[in-house]
């Protein structure tokens, strides 16, 4: 091109690109690199892309006009790549190689937790059935997402690679019966989430401890010199299933006293089977009479302070992690409790409902570590508005689960030592992208999210396997040798490309990866190129993003080069949006009309979401 510019807006001293780009793409996904040069005015063509996943070069091609098929960089040689009049052309060569949403909920020692809120030093149930600690815990980036929809739960939303426990099913020809395919199930295996299929049954681990919390009453300290006084009441009761009872009620429909202690809400018909109970339990309390219910005040302090772990207001209720540690016996008088508060059992299935939907997911590890059931979750979305008997409301989503204790052979989800094993129902581009995260996990290597049991995602993060990119290692991330394997077959045509490019997550050169990461770059000289390496976050270069890469620009040859200064946030992401309709915002970062009609049509009424 006639004037010098500079790749991803970054300033050069001794190189300079003054010819038309060829642009080469390996593991291409939907084309950023291309979009950055699209977004500097760069004289450049898509010359040749290279990606496997079907449904990334579909993207690809949609967002940037062209029609390349899918390519495996596996089977790609030198020939293909096309480089040539190089005395026309700079060749540039990009190559990176290979989370869940925020609200994802991670089953941990103190229960079930929004995977953005999981802390280092956290334990999260593992594929083992164990709690492991939690060693790392991150945002990602941001990033495509897929949907997951199962049998169990509402979607799990989470990037395509990230890894399932699954067990295959597979049909076998009944030998008394040849009209009859008798299921049969493959050994656990983990499995992509693009790969994932009809035949893939999820594992959904149950937590096996057996095990009553132990609890040592509450202290009252006296400012006047009086020796300090323990009450402990409850431990004299832990052990019975009417306390869980109890609990299980004050869970489903009980709130704090303003003036200390709780009090349970039911309606008049169910007041004695409460106070019958707290008859048994030996505890006092006082029974106010309203209009349509009874409110049933316990007023000890003991009490209040047990519950506090449980939450207040019913957005905000949750199951702590002592409950699902319970023995079976004492669980289940916490489950019929918290059900015939907020329950009930039609056409022989039990259905709970609540807006919070921590304690929905809380309820079905309950339900099965007590019955060893299938579940599903459903979540129900309202109208933030609402007018009942001429008053309007505000309303909120709410989850309901649902579940049988009953067992058929028909059954698709089955229990089987530990674990429910749930069908698949669907695997969905959702064609957008947000920002994901991701957790390392001691020993198992393995989380839950929303009940499905998963793995870490990636080989070189630190938040992966931890097999990293060694060449020969199998993984995923080692298929940078293919790359090595590309630019060797180059050389011997004396077709280099003028500059390479890389992107890739920072731990690419974390301890564990350091040495096979100066092997690259030291292959890379021994071929000719000059390399810079820096680490680089989006929201210090203009983007509303805080997103860490380690990025490495190579240069045929002997050049020098520097990273570009740092500049000022001024912007946040409202800022690009915020007098715009969701048309027109779309318009703004995808150009082709391809595009446009490809989003477009994921809605069913043609409307944006």
């Amino acid at each position: 091109m006639a004037e010098q510019f500079s790749i991803f807006d970054m300033l050069y001293e001794d190189v300079s690109v003054e010819k038309p780009i060829r642009l080469i793409e390996l593991f291409a996904g939907y084309g950023s690199q291309a979009m950055a040069l699209e977004r500097l005015g760069a004289d450049f063509e898509h010359y040749r892309v290279v990606e496997f996943d079907e449904a990334a070069i579909k993207s690809y091609n949609a967002v940037h006009g062209t029609d390349f098929p899918p390519m495996d960089v596996c089977k790609v040689h030198a020939e293909d790549l096309g480089i040539a009049e190089r005395d026309k052309f700079t060749y540039l060569l990009t190559y990176s190689f290979p989370c869940f949403t925020a609200d994802t909920m991670v089953l941990t020692n103190d229960g079930f937790k929004k995977i953005s809120d999981v802390v280092v030093g956290d334990k999260v149930l593992a594929h083992n059935r164990k709690y492991e600690k939690v060693v790392r815990s991150e945002k990602t980036g941001h990033k495509k997402i897929f949907s997951v929809k199962t049998m169990a739960t509402e979607e799990l939303l989470c990037t395509e690679n990230h890894k399932f426990y699954v067990r295959k099913m597979f049909r076998d020809w009944h030998r008394k019966s040849p009209m009859y395919q008798k299921r049969q199930f493959a050994d656990p295996a983990w499995v992509e989430c693009k790969d994932l299929d009809k035949n893939c049954y999820i594992g959904y681990a149950i937590n096996q401890n057996n095990k009553i919390r132990e609890w040592e009453g509450i202290t009252s300290n006296w400012s006047d010199g009086r020796s300090d006084r323990t009450k402990n009441e409850i431990s004299k009761i832990i052990e019975k299933s009417e306390f869980w009872w109890l609990i299980g009620r004050y869970v489903g429909d009980g709130w704090h006293r303003s003036q200390g202690g709780i009090i349970i809400c039911c309606k008049k018909i169910e007041r004695e089977e409460i106070t019958k109970v707290a008859d048994v339990l030996g505890f006092g309390y006082s029974v106010v009479n309203e209009r349509t219910v009874d409110k049933i005040h316990f007023s000890g302090k003991e009490i209040e302070l047990f519950v506090e772990p449980f939450g207040r207001g019913a957005g905000n209720k949750r199951i702590p992690g002592f409950v699902f540690d319970l023995p079976v016996d004492l669980l289940r008088g916490f489950v019929d409790g918290y059900v015939s508060a907020d329950g009930s059992y039609t056409q022989n299935r039990y259905k709970t409902s609540s807006i919070s939907k921590e304690l929905s997911y809380g309820i079905a590890q309950c339900v099965a570590k007590v019955y060893h059931t299938p579940f599903s979750i459903y979540k129900n979305h309202r109208k933030c508005k609402s007018v009942i008997e001429g008053r309007e409301i505000n309303q909120n989503d709410a989850w309901q689960v649902v579940w049988k204790t009953e067992k058929k052979i028909q059954d698709q989800a089955f229990y089987e030592d530990g674990y429910i094993w749930f069908p698949v129902r669907s695997v969905t581009d959702t064609g957008r992208t947000e920002d994901v995260y991701d957790i390392e996990v001691e020993n198992a290597h393995s989380f839950t999210a929303n009940g499905m049991i998963v793995h870490n995602c990636t080989d070189i993060s630190q938040a992966g396997q931890m097999k990293g990119f060694a060449e020969g290692s199998g993984t995923r991330s080692s298929l940078l040798w293919e790359v090595k394997r590309i630019l060797l077959e180059l050389k011997e045509e004396n077709a280099m490309p003028d500059v390479l490019l890389m992107e890739n997550v920072v731990a690419i050169h974390s301890q564990e990866n350091r040495p096979h990461f100066a092997k690259w770059l030291n292959f890379l000289e021994e071929i000719g190129y000059t390399s810079f390496m820096a680490d680089l976050n989006g929201s210090d270069f203009g983007i509303p993003q805080n997103r860490d890469r380690t990025f490495v620009l190579s240069v045929f040859g002997n050049y020098s080069y520097r990273f570009p200064q740092e500049i000022d946030l001024e912007t946040c992401i409202e800022d690009f949006f915020e007098d715009l309709t969701d048309e027109q915002a779309l318009k703004l970062v995808v150009k082709s009309p391809k595009a446009m009609e490809l989003l477009v049509s994921l809605d069913k009424d043609g409307k944006l979401e």
